[in-house]
């Protein structure tokens, strides 16, 4: 009893003290209240940042799902595993001959639907490997005979023969500089280079990338023309009996892809 009177006394000197306790204790709680505030707030602003940055990674990995779709599906429509964009990275490399090129397009396809497609897509891989066993470091020497095909005939993939020797009103030092274009020719059209009434500025011209060769072969070399053009190779030394012919001889040799319809080629 005394001990409760002493601590909760009248005396105007004990309530002094123990009001300034009080407002002292105060202004420390309002300090640690304000810290508490801003840390929570500064929480919560890291909270947002972190979920809106899971959230932009979970809608990156759905585009990136997509567009993954997206390739197999063209994949699989062109009955091709690499892409065009892979063998054109393949090519300006400079480590890969012609007729690995054409081996990689051939032998990485997906199987027909048919019997007969898939025989001849064996057929063409076959000859493809045998095209490489042939193949043979720096310029060819295999000679070129003429012989003729049609549109529909699986043939044996031709060799990079030497240029035939045309009369030409360039001067024989352009020789090399045209025989050197043949062995880099991915985006040099192959009828214009084996053409010799052309100046070689024309013969040699290196267009900006398989697109645009593409784009050029067929609307210089192809769509004028009917479908039961002919044509000869003189880069192949080969005739060519029809425009399908044309177009199967420049997708099989020499790598000029043209991805348009029958009905825009101008075979129907």
């Amino acid at each position: 009893m005394l001990a409760m009177q002493r601590e909760f006394s009248d005396d105007p000197l004990e309530k002094c003290s123990v009001s300034r306790y009080l407002r002292k204790f105060y202004k420390k709680w309002q300090s640690k209240k304000k810290t508490l505030d801003r840390l929570r707030k500064k929480f919560e602003r890291a909270e947002e940042r972190y979920n809106l940055s899971v959230r932009d990674l979970r809608n990156e990995k759905g585009r990136q799902r997509n567009r993954l779709i997206l390739i197999d599906s063209e994949r699989q429509l062109s009955r091709k595993v690499v892409d065009e964009d892979v063998i054109g990275a393949l090519e300006r490399t400079g480590y890969l001959t012609p007729q690995h090129i054409t081996l990689i397009d051939t032998v990485l396809t997906i199987p027909r639907a048919s019997i007969e497609k898939e025989y001849k897509r064996r057929i063409a891989a076959i000859n493809a490997v045998i095209a490489v066993c042939d193949a043979e470091e720096g310029a060819p020497s295999r000679a070129c005979g003429a012989r003729k095909r049609t549109a529909d005939t699986i043939d044996i993939l031709a060799h990079t023969p030497l240029l035939k020797k045309q009369k030409s009103p360039t001067p024989d030092k352009s020789d090399g500089t045209v025989i050197q274009a043949i062995a880099s020719r991915p985006t040099i059209c192959f009828l214009c280079l084996g053409n010799p009434r052309l100046l070689v500025h024309e013969r040699l011209e290196n267009y900006k990338n398989l697109g645009s060769l593409s784009r050029h072969f067929v609307n210089i070399h192809v769509k004028p023309f009917p479908k039961d053009m002919r044509c000869e190779c003189s880069i192949c030394c080969e005739k060519l009996e029809s425009k399908s012919g044309l177009l199967n001889h420049a997708e099989r040799v020499h790598r000029t892809v043209s991805r348009l319809s029958q009905a825009a080629l101008g075979l129907k």
